[in-house]
């Protein structure tokens, strides 16, 4: 493994636990994951467990403001959020249900796993996919950066990485390079005081390390939240 993408600490208990889950097969390790994580378990209005991450993250961090109680809705409220790489759009679906008014703009992989127009309310929420018409942030970083800038951006969300299949042991490097594309977006495009949640598989490597340190030298406070 490269020394970049090692872990920094315990190296030898991290590779147990990868050899761990080499040993299972991709449906004996989903079966196990779903035993012991609730929120797959959780029936909701939301369309995945990708809203109730978001809901359970801003319940702790008061992301949409007022939070009095996190089932309730902010119809006066007026900033924008943005949401990158959250096909089929768990993120959007939960904004738009606490501020229903709030103008959304996203990117996301098209395909297979886009944006669900079905669930999202599409009038208050602009799809953009690029020059190439792809919405891959690889290709169109800054072009989703020049469209979000100045448009009081107050929550900016990203899924920081991409289904692996089985390569556990480079989880983490893989999704590195998309770590720092929606980083840089996220941090060009928040307004004063506004809040970006990106999420990450792992933050154990030197390189997640170094990522986080750069976030740190351009926002108030960071927090990491498992």
């Amino acid at each position: 493994v490269d020394e970049e993408i090692k872990p920094i600490y315990n190296v030898e208990q991290w590779e147990r636990v990868q050899t761990l889950k080499e040993e299972f097969s991709r449906t004996e390790f989903k079966d196990a994951r779903s035993t012991y994580y609730t929120l797959d378990n959780i029936k909701s209005i939301f369309m995945d467990r990708a809203s109730i991450k978001l809901a359970n993250i801003d319940a702790l961090y008061s992301l949409t403001i007022p939070n009095d109680y996190f089932n309730k809705q902010d119809p006066g409220y007026i900033g924008n959020f943005l949401c990158i790489a959250d096909g089929p759009g768990g993120f959007v679906q939960y904004i738009q249900y606490r501020w229903p008014n709030a103008q959304g703009m996203g990117m996301t992989l098209e395909g297979e796993n886009s944006f669900d127009i079905k669930k999202l309310n599409m009038f208050k929420f602009d799809i953009h996919v690029g020059p190439d018409q792809t919405g891959n942030l690889f290709t169109n970083w800054t072009y989703m950066i020049d469209h979000a800038i100045g448009k009081n951006i107050m929550l900016c969300t990203a899924d920081g990485g991409f289904d692996i299949q089985d390569n556990f042991r480079s989880q983490e490097a893989l999704n590195s390079r998309l770590f720092f594309f929606q980083a840089a977006i996220g941090l060009s495009t928040c307004a004063k005081g506004g809040r970006f949640v990106l999420k990450a598989f792992d933050t154990v490597t030197q390189i997640s390390a170094e990522a986080i340190f750069l976030r740190c030298m351009r926002v108030s406070s960071v927090s990491i939240f498992k």
